[in-house]
């Protein structure tokens, strides 16, 4: 695929402070619920194509979902279609 080899324990650390679990090594229903991410928790973890996309996102993109953590990425998608038309 032309992309530099990443380690599985560099991935999972990354999920790991994504996610924040209560119990260190240990993720539940309860702690993806909390961490209002489990769409890309469950990407990352079983999507190729979708996990290239996320460790490459726009630095813009990030800040946008940091300043409303209030909305799904499908609201955030539909905000931006709408904007386009």
């Amino acid at each position: 695929l032309g992309q530099e080899v990443v380690q599985f324990a560099d991935i999972l650390c990354q999920m790991s402070d994504m996610v924040k679990p209560a119990v260190e090594g240990r993720v539940t229903l309860a702690d993806l619920r909390r961490c209002r991410q489990a769409g890309v928790f469950f990407n990352v973890l079983f999507n190729l194509t979708k996990f290239i996309q996320y460790d490459q996102r726009d630095p813009q993109l990030i800040f946008h979902e940091r300043a409303t953590p209030e909305l799904t990425d499908w609201d955030r998608y539909a905000k931006a279609e709408y904007a386009r038309q």
